[in-house]
Order: structure tokens, then C-alpha cells, then sequence
């Protein structure tokens, strides 16, 4: 098993998927020498053929998500291609243009499909069905990124062959919600039965050494997308807000994934409390979650990555990647390095737009001295005069010469922004994070803002029958319909008590945190002073120093924060806005929209998200009706021009 992996994801030409001019043209050597596709094995050496024909439109998936958001900005060594992406001006001759590279994945899928015998079994295991599932998926995923990206697109189930069969006006164009209801029910199928993505047996497998020296390993189950993942993406892209959130629960609590553990010793310095964070996130601006935040994309066997794209090592050993090069890193560079190494001409900058909401993001917190203070005074609730810090953590940078840091620059030059997150030579589909912020914006969409808030503030867990809105205590903001949710149709707190709860005595909580934690850091003050901690609510133990303060905070609440989010769009969107339901989801939306930015930023989503976000405002139908294009416009409004829900599909070609 060992070899396959490494020699069809890593090797050139076997199983190579080719280009050619035609748009639906695929040759796949498994399909001419075993077209039939009826033994045990074939099932893992034509999956992973399909895997590395992802490989080769990786990069244009990432530039076109991240060049044509609001994150980067260009400058004089800007490539030609991604310098178009970014003016959403193509030429003929733009590599990231064509479409062909995901039909190439496509056809090769749909040829399985179509002709793989699924009626093997090893005793009473059937041995084919994961792998038939997880290319199922890959052919959703690859349809999901087209309608993204263009639009309206042609869809195609059946395997094509021959030039003869390949003309795309004889296809049924498609948006988003024919695709959903072509593809989702066989994936319901699979998800039915609660089919897993193959592991292969081994979580780590070494695909080679970079030509400077550092060696790459590969998780072989996270090249694939899990079913449930990508039904909950289609859901949320078509706005079937609950079929989202009940898909992305399903994956959640089969799976027992929480956010990343942290302990009671991972928070925010106190001097980082004394000012701006903005000013406090160089050389030690990290904040810890079980690891490092900048660790989490060294190593892809860790449990933030759910599915990923492995670039090889060196043209060699298969497809390369010119994502570090973009960047500042060039991780196919000969001379000899403990780090990736550096190179002077950086490609991409971190956008105004970046900065500004990297620099502005809420930090709430009490200081120790002040909130011991106020109780010892008597009073019931922090004086509104001991602060909000703003800055967020996930934007920590470092002027050393390693690279440690989300961000790196050089002591005597601050204007290069070395960005880490890419420089593994990896492209990231989908984390943890990716599951739980978007499991918010279904929270959103279904009709409970305060649901989503607190995925931000509390994480889903038991405890959130504490916050319960009583009419009484502020930091009870949850109504009680949006937490019977959990207990209903998003079944988090029934069917997967056990991981999101407490049963028989043991519990998860110390391992459940708001997802804005990342960048918010933990609090140092704890609950035990303070008369609203464990007498009045059941929320953590007051022995635990960092949760009862995070959840207590009165400064980060729902309606607080939704309502300043309301002012700030009348006055930056020229809009009027009110206090109806409508109008808290809409801001709530804007809210988790900058959440993205800072979770995020520079793994090729960015684009994506926008235009989800701008077309979903635009059926809500708030704030004049066509929010979303004036959302969009102002998003995009350095580009020279106006671009809107209409306009900022590429051209399909």
C-alpha cells in the first residue's frame, strides 16, 4: 500500500492525467489497461490518479480564490496571470483561466463511477465502497468550485472517451442549485451509511526531501474530502441553511472533533492587555491552541487539517506548486536551509483591507486587577471604562530570521511580509475551522444569530443551557428556541452528547472554546470573585482559570456587538438598517465574514466566500434589497471597477 501511495501521488506519469486542448479530454492509462475496473485494487490506484489530476489544478484553484478577494494587493513583481486574476481582467492566454483542468478530474471521476464493480467484499467488508464515496465526493467538490468560479457550467455524468463525444453545447448548463440537486442525493447515500474516506493504514508517509533539505511526509486519508464535509458545502453555497448545519454536525460528532484543546496556561499575556493589540503581536503576539497557530500548517498529520492538496517535493518527484514562490518562499530552491528559503521578490502583499480588519478585530477582556477591584467594591458588573484591546492574534508576526510566525519580515526591511502559511507547499480544503465557522453561518441562516455567536464565543457544548436567556442576567443571551436546536434538528447536544457534553461523570468542555479565541487569546481573569460565577450558573469549574471570564465578559455579547455591527454598515454601505431579525442575521453574516478573513487569509478561500456571502445578502433581500452587490462592489472597489454578484464570474473557457 505504501508504494501506491508514493508512486501515484508523488511519481510523474503514472496514472498522469494529460492536457490537451479539448475542454473535456482526459486520458487516464487505468482506463485503456483495465477498463473495467473489477479487481480489489484497482479501486486505490485509479482514486489516487484522480488525486494527483488535482494536484495539477491546485494552483489555479488557490489563485483565483485568493487573488480576486479583498486579503492581497499586488505590486512590480506581481506574475502577469495573477495580476489579471486580481484586475478581473483575462487574457486569452492566462494560465488559471480554463476550465478543463476540473473536467479532467470530472471525466476521470465520472469513468469510475460509471465502471467501478462496487460488489467486492473481503469477507463482510465491502472493499471498494469508500473509495467509490470519496471519488463521489471529488466530483462534487470539483462541480462546487466550478460554479463558484464561473457560474453557470456544463454538466456531465457520463464518461467521454472519445474527441467525437466531447462538445460542451450538447451539456445542460448548471448553477448551484442544479448541481445540488443532481449530485446530493448519491452523496446522501454515503453519508447514510456513514462511509468514511480511505485511510490507507497509516496517518504519516514520507513523500520525499526538498532540494534544501527538509523532508515531507503525507497523510494519505486527507487528500480526500469527507462525504458529509462536502454535502454541508453544497448546502451552505445553495442556502439550505439546516441541511448545512446537519451535515456539518453529523461529520463533527461522528468524528469527535472538537476545536484544538488548550489549557488554563495558553492565554493572552498580561501585558498584552495594557494596550493595542495591534502594536503587540510581534515576537510574542502568539497565542496557543493545544500548538502553536503557526504550526498548524507545518504539520499535516495534526487534527486541524481535514482535507488537503500535497505538492511534491521537487519537479522530480511530481507536481510542484508556484504558491511559496508568490509569497517569498521558494521551496524548490537548491541551496541548503533549516527554513524555507527566502527570496527578496514577493509577489503578494497583505491588502489595507487585511490590516485593517487584522487591527480592529474585538479583543474583550477585564484586566485581573481591575475585575478584582469591582468585586471587592460590591459592584455587579465590570466598569465599561476597563476596555476593549483591538488587534487580532492570528496576524502575529516575527523580525527574526526564522520563521516562526504567521507572518515574518526582516529587522531592516518591515515592508516585506513573509507569509508561512503557505511556504509547506500545501493547499488547504478544508480544517476544523472551516467546519465550525461555516456551521455558523447556517446557524445564521436558519434564523438564530445568537446560535452563531456563540460558536464564536462559547463553541457548541451542555454548557450553553447555562447562557439561556432568562430575562435576568446579561450574559445570558441565547434564546431558548435557538438552543433547542441543538436538541432537534441539529442534534449536537442529543445524538452526540457524548462528545459535546457530559456523561457518566467525564467531559469534553476543557476542550471546547468560542472559535474566536484564536485571535482573541484567553482571559486571565478568572470567575471565582465574581458572584456571578458558580452559584448562579453551571457553566466550567471556578477552579478553571480562563472560561468562567471568557464566557461571563458582558462586553462580548450578541446584541452589543451586532448592533455596532449595524452602524458601521449604514455608514460604510450608505444603507438604512433597523432591529428586525433580518437585519441582526445580516450583520451577524458581516461579523463572520471578517471571523473568515482572520481564519482564513491566504489559503485560497477568500474569493469563494465573498461571493457566497454577497449572493446570499441579496436573497435576504435586507437593507434595500441588493446588499450583496453593494456589499461586493466596496469589497472589491480597488479593482478599477465595479464588481457585483453578476459580474465576478470568470469567463468560461
Amino acid at each position: 500500500m505504501k508504494k501506491i501511495i508514493y508512486s501515484i501521488i508523488v511519481a510523474v506519469g503514472i496514472l498522469s492525467v494529460m492536457s490537451c486542448e479539448d475542454m473535456l479530454e482526459v486520458e487516464n492509462t487505468s482506463m485503456a489497461q483495465n477498463p473495467a475496473l473489477n479487481e480489489k485494487t484497482d479501486s486505490v490506484f485509479f482514486a489516487l490518479g484522480i488525486a494527483e489530476a488535482i494536484q495539477e489544478l491546485a494552483d489555479q484553484y488557490y489563485f483565483i480564490g485568493e487573488m480576486r478577494g479583498d486579503l492581497v494587493a499586488t505590486n512590480s513583481n506581481t506574475d502577469a496571470n495573477l495580476r489579471e486574476l486580481y484586475n478581473y481582467s483575462l487574457s486569452e492566454t492566462n494560465k488559471y483561466v480554463r476550465a478543463n483542468s476540473y473536467y479532467k478530474v470530472i471525466n476521470n471521476c465520472n469513468y469510475y463511477l460509471a465502471n467501478r464493480d462496487t460488489t467486492l467484499y473481503t469477507g463482510a467488508e465491502n472493499v471498494t465502497i469508500n473509495e467509490y464515496a470519496a471519488v463521489a465526493a471529488w466530483r462534487a467538490w470539483a462541480y462546487l468550485t466550478l460554479v463558484r468560479t464561473y457560474g453557470k457550467v456544463p454538466f456531465v455524468t457520463s464518461p467521454l472517451t472519445a474527441i467525437s463525444d466531447i462538445s460542451d453545447e450538447k451539456f445542460e448548463k448548471c448553477g448551484i442549485e442544479e448541481i445540488v440537486e443532481k449530485l446530493a442525493p448519491e452523496l446522501e447515500k454515503y453519508s447514510a451509511r456513514s462511509v468514511n474516506v480511505p485511510t490507507f493504514s497509516t496517518a504519516s508517509y514520507p513523500i520525499g526531501t526538498t532540494n534544501w533539505g527538509a523532508a515531507k511526509t503525507m497523510n494519505p486519508s486527507k487528500i480526500f474530502v469527507p462525504v458529509d464535509v462536502i454535502l454541508g458545502e453544497l448546502y451552505l453555497e445553495n442556502g439550505e441553511y439546516q441541511k448545512a448545519a446537519q451535515k456539518y454536525c453529523k461529520y463533527l460528532g461522528e468524528n469527535k472533533i472538537l476545536p484544538i484543546p488548550y489549557t488554563s496556561s495558553e492565554r493572552i499575556e498580561e501585558y498584552l492587555q495594557q494596550g493595542s493589540m495591534k502594536e503587540d503581536r510581534a515576537n510574542g503576539g502568539v497565542f496557543y491552541l493545544g500548538q502553536k497557530w503557526n504550526e498548524v500548517f507545518a504539520s499535516t498529520t495534526n487534527d486541524e487539517i481535514i482535507s488537503y492538496v500535497p505538492m511534491a517535493v521537487s519537479s522530480q518527484m511530481g507536481t510542484t506548486t508556484n504558491i511559496p514562490l508568490a509569497y517569498g518562499y521558494d521551496y524548490y530552491q537548491l541551496s541548503k536551509s533549516s527554513f524555507c528559503p527566502r527570496i527578496d521578490d514577493i509577489q503578494i502583499d497583505v491588502s489595507a483591507n487585511y490590516k485593517a480588519i487584522a487591527d480592529t478585530m474585538p479583543v474583550y477582556y477585564y484586566s485581573e486587577t481591575a475585575a478584582l477591584i469591582a468585586a471587592s467594591n460590591g459592584e455587579k458588573t465590570y466598569p465599561d471604562s476597563i476596555g476593549i484591546v483591538r488587534g487580532d492574534g492570528r496576524a502575529n508576526y516575527g523580525t527574526s530570521t526564522h520563521d516562526d510566525y504567521m507572518f515574518n519580515r526582516l529587522a531592516n526591511d518591515t515592508t516585506k511580509q513573509y507569509i508561512r502559511k503557505n511556504s509547506f507547499a500545501n493547499i488547504y480544503l478544508y480544517r476544523v475551522a472551516t467546519i465550525y465557522l461555516h456551521l455558523a453561518e447556517a446557524f445564521n441562516g436558519m434564523g438564530y444569530p445568537e446560535l452563531a455567536f456563540a460558536v464564536l464565543k462559547n463553541g457548541i457544548s451542555a454548557d450553553l443551557e447555562s447562557l439561556i436567556d432568562d430575562g435576568e442576567h446579561d450574559y445570558c443571551y441565547l434564546p431558548q428556541e435557538a438552543y433547542d436546536v441543538l436538541k432537534s434538528s441539529v442534534p449536537f447536544l442529543t445524538t452526540y452528547q457524548p462528545v459535546f457534553g457530559e456523561v457518566d461523570g467525564t467531559n469534553n468542555y476543557d476542550k471546547i472554546a468560542g472559535m474566536h479565541i484564536r485571535g482573541a487569546g484567553f482571559l486571565t481573569s478568572g470567575g471565582e470573585y465574581d458572584d456571578r460565577g458558580s452559584v448562579q450558573i453551571n457553566l466550567r469549574s471556578t477552579t478553571n482559570n480562563t472560561s468562567l471570564s471568557s464566557k461571563l465578559n458582558l462586553h462580548y455579547l450578541p446584541k452589543p456587538r451586532i448592533e455596532e455591527r449595524l452602524l458601521a454598515i449604514e455608514k460604510i454601505y450608505g444603507v438604512s438598517t433597523g432591529k428586525e431579525k433580518e437585519d441582526y442575521m445580516a450583520a451577524m453574516l458581516d461579523m463572520l465574514c471578517d471571523e473568515y478573513a482572520m481564519e482564513f487569509a491566504f489559503e485560497g478561500t477568500r474569493f469563494y466566500d465573498l461571493q457566497r456571502i454577497a449572493r446570499h445578502f441579496n436573497q435576504m433581500g435586507v437593507f434595500g434589497g441588493n446588499f450583496g452587490d453593494i456589499w461586493l462592489e466596496k469589497k472589491l472597489s480597488n479593482r478599477g471597477k465595479l464588481i457585483n454578484t453578476s459580474n465576478c464570474y470568470m469567463p468560461f473557457k
